[in-house]
């Protein structure tokens, strides 16, 4: 599988690996659990990488915020 960025988390990449073998082997599963077992496992994949790419979000954005804080906090020391 190729790889959608070079600086994307190695398990975000597993992540979408597992995904697109999840989806290989359910398209060969019976129609009686197409509908049922298999979709929902279909869905659980997908999930898995948007719960991912939440998260990196989430720490990226506090690791910003963080970064502000602290330049915020060297400036005031800076003041006589």
């Amino acid at each position: 599988m190729a790889h959608s960025g070079e600086n994307e988390l190695s398990v975000i990449v597993k992540a979408k690996e597992l995904c697109k073998y999840d989806f290989t082997v359910t398209q060969k599963s019976p129609k009686q659990y197409m509908f049922t077992f298999t979709g929902k496992l279909q869905n659980l994949s997908i999930s898995i990488i948007e719960n991912l790419y939440r998260a990196n979000e989430m720490i990226c954005r506090l690791h910003a915020e963080m970064r502000i804080i602290t330049e915020r906090g060297s400036n005031i020391s800076d003041v006589p």
